[in-house]
């Protein structure tokens, strides 16, 4: 018979949120961000997502919720952290190059995408080791469940 400990362990242990957003000095949790995809329309979904939510709010731990897409409006993410967290996003300091670039002018191929097996969104990464090491492809972020993979053309423009 399993302990109360360990029915409300398997009950929390899966649930999670796409991204948290922290200070950058002390890595303080800020808010949780959660990216809905086709999938959080289904029922099983929603009492997930209703579930997670609660937990945040008792947490004290602002949420919000982006609609997953190809792209997003830099000011519009801003806007919305903002609003959730009570924090003046355009004072913040000059973002990185690298953010900037993202923000910015992204080619065909390095704009965010959805996997097209389960609908998660795809994360850009580079291969580490082995006949592709150093090339850049997009794998679904639910890897290990999916393992689907898409390449990206490389060229001088949209190197990292």
């Amino acid at each position: 018979m399993k302990s109360d400990w360990q029915r409300a362990f398997n009950r929390i242990s899966s649930k999670h949120v796409d991204f948290v957003l922290c200070t950058r000095d002390e890595l303080s949790l800020v808010c949780a961000i959660e990216l809905d995809d086709g999938s959080h329309k289904k029922s099983e979904r929603k009492t997930r997502d209703d579930f997670l939510e609660k937990a945040l709010t008792a947490a004290s731990i602002p949420s919000i919720r982006f609609t997953a897409q190809a792209s997003y409006n830099l000011q519009e993410v801003r806007s919305r952290i903002a609003e959730a967290t009570g924090l003046d996003l355009q004072a913040a300091p000059s973002e990185p190059s690298s953010v900037q670039a993202s923000a910015g002018k992204l080619t065909r191929d390095d704009a965010p995408r959805t996997c097209p097996k389960c609908a998660s969104p795809m994360v850009l990464r580079k291969a580490a080791s082995g006949k592709y090491a150093g090339k850049r492809f997009w794998g679904c972020s639910r890897y290990p469940e999916c393992k689907t993979l898409l390449p990206v053309k490389e060229d001088s423009a949209s190197q990292p």
